[in-house]
């Protein structure tokens, strides 16, 4: 049996990691995350999310290049 911590509602998915509704249907579409209906709702699996953003690739973030020097 799960526990029902596992799983959690769009609403609170959205919130709590900043992931559109719609974003998470796409997901869903593309199976990279996993769901269940409780009667008329959907709950999100908490852990094919967690695994799902821990493979995305890390965000590299470049300084913005320098302003040109003096002219000489």
């Amino acid at each position: 049996m799960h526990d029902a911590a596992e799983y959690a509602s769009l609403a609170a998915v959205t919130a709590r990691f900043g992931i559109s509704r719609s974003g998470l249907y796409r997901m869903l579409g593309r199976k990279e995350i996993s769901a269940i209906k409780f009667g008329k709702r959907t709950l999100i699996r908490v852990a094919t999310l967690r695994e799902h953003l821990d493979a995305a690739p890390p965000v590299v973030i470049r300084p913005p290049p320098l302003p040109p020097g003096p002219a000489r």
